[in-house]
């Protein structure tokens, strides 16, 4: 008799210990389906997030090309000869839907790469030849701003696997950044080198860097630093995100160095073609 007298309270306390566990296991699933239940919520409001960005940005682009064209016909005299001021207005009016198309294709092709909506045609690249293209076609840019570009020996560089439009996007977003943002008159310089799987492509320039408070999100959408703002209002923030996803896609890394109102490096690393 006393044993059992003994142990009763041993007993009841681990029916309620088996009774808290049991209802907190309840609450659990419970706390269970209501995270599935919000989760499944938020990617639906993803989804159609990512489908109002493609429908609106689909039907921006048609009616923003009908006014681009428009006032290119004005401009050229096809509908009849302008002042003086009505060409600077209209030439204002052209540069704003120029930047306005140029937005809008940025939403369209971030959209697709977060989404894994691009189709890429993967190939042989020769990156030197590439990377001579991209130059010649950045450098008007470069010539207004008095940058001098400078690129090391290309020529032993092996090809690379990649889609080459693509491809050609993101190193045309990292150059062209580093024309715009190296102070006047500086110089941006283009490594090349190889390893034994992959090339790497360094951009140097000397300007105003990469506030350090950015270098963590810097690769997110929509992100842009102070100093990059005085420089140029009209950046979206989703060149260098676009930048990343293509680079990743293609089995590579994108990564950078940077001293504020010093310089910038950005060095993008490709597998070689076997």
């Amino acid at each position: 008799m006393s044993n059992t007298t003994n142990t009763l309270p041993e007993v009841i306390a681990l029916k309620r210990t088996i009774e808290q566990l049991e209802a907190a296991t309840k609450v659990l699933v419970r706390r269970d389906l209501e995270l599935k239940r919000a989760y499944r919520s938020l990617q639906e409001i993803d989804e159609r997030k990512s489908e109002f960005v493609s429908i609106a940005a689909h039907q921006l682009r048609t009616p923003l090309s009908a006014i681009r064209w428009g006032l290119q016909m004005l401009l050229d005299g096809e509908v009849d000869q302008l002042t003086h001021e009505q060409t600077v207005v209209i030439q204002q009016a052209q540069t704003s839907i120029v930047k306005m198309v140029g937005l809008v294709n940025d939403l369209l092709s971030a959209d697709h790469l977060e989404y894994d909506k691009v189709k890429y045609n993967f190939q042989p690249i020769h990156l030197g030849r590439l990377i001579v293209e991209i130059v010649d076609e950045l450098l008007p840019m470069a010539q207004e701003r008095g940058i001098t570009i400078n690129i090391d020996t290309i020529n032993t560089i092996p090809s690379v696997h990649g889609d080459a439009p693509r491809l050609k996007e993101a190193m045309l977003n990292i150059l062209s950044n580093a024309i715009k943002y190296s102070f006047s008159s500086g110089i941006v310089t283009i490594s090349l080198r190889t390893t034994d799987r992959t090339a790497e492509v360094s951009v140097t320039d000397f300007g105003i860097g990469i506030p350090k408070d950015y270098h963590d999100r810097l690769f997110k959408k929509f992100t842009r630093a102070d100093n990059a703002r005085r420089v140029d209002a009209d950046g979206s923030g989703l060149g260098m995100f676009i930048t990343k996803k293509v680079v990743e896609a293609h089995g590579g890394t994108l990564t950078f160095t940077s001293i504020e109102g010093q310089k910038t490096t950005f060095t993008l690393a490709l597998p070689l073609d076997n």
